[in-house]
């Protein structure tokens, strides 16, 4: 586990709010971008991976998305969310990210690259200027595939407008971390666009954080 405790050498007067907003928010994006980590025995073809550190980048909080709830019992400390926290939560991630060697970084536009699922348009009607096909609509595309990830920061159990969306029934134990995670992927077959809540659990009291639950909130393809 990649602990927040070396960000706060220096950092005089952190509060008790801090500190927990920073340490929590650490163990939870540690967990979700684990999952990138490209392994030597990893065989499949490879997806550059970016991640951007700041967690107000784009990937909206599960209050925002889902109209303001905050779920039950969540602990006001985790939620600090003044300039010197979001200073020191990006920094931290900025570390995370480096440790794992993963890319950090900005997304890329690819304006001409379609859906990976749009499909070619009908013909045109004769007369008419041809429509673009299934060639047009990914010449605009990568070579390679690129996934742009942005993650928010994290909140304590799994707010019951969530639950509403989760068909996986099966009761988690232990504290439970509800994150949103955005991902955009280009690469030769189109683009694509997700967000999933990530439901993170311990398997011991005192081991990392990990993945429990994705549950798929919003796409387009």
């Amino acid at each position: 586990m990649i602990s927040a405790c070396a960000t706060f050498s220096g950092q005089a007067n952190l509060s008790a709010n801090q500190i927990a907003a920073i340490q929590a928010d650490s163990a939870a994006f540690a967990a979700i971008v684990s999952q990138f980590v490209r392994r030597s025995t990893d065989t499949t073809r490879f997806t550059e991976v970016r991640v951007n550190p700041d967690p107000e980048a784009g990937t909206p909080s599960f209050q925002s998305f889902a109209g303001g709830s905050t779920g039950a019992g969540v602990d006001p400390s985790i939620l600090a969310s003044d300039s010197t926290t979001i200073r020191l939560i990006t920094v931290n991630r900025k570390r995370v990210l480096a440790a794992l060697k993963i890319i950090e970084g900005q997304p890329t536009q690819y304006p001409r690259c379609g859906g990976s699922l749009a499909p070619p348009s009908p013909p045109a009607p004769p007369g008419a200027p041809a429509r673009p096909g299934v060639f047009e609509l990914r010449s605009g595309c990568p070579k390679s595939g690129t996934s742009y990830v942005t993650v928010s920061r994290p909140i304590p159990g799994e707010p019951e407008t969530l639950k509403k969306a989760d068909r996986d029934r099966t009761p988690l134990a232990g504290v439970i971390w509800t994150v949103i995670v955005g991902s955009r992927y280009a690469g030769p077959e189109g683009q694509n666009w997700f967000l999933n809540a990530n439901l993170l659990t311990r398997d011991t009291s005192n081991g990392p954080l990990r993945i429990a639950r994705t549950i798929l909130l919003s796409w387009e393809e």
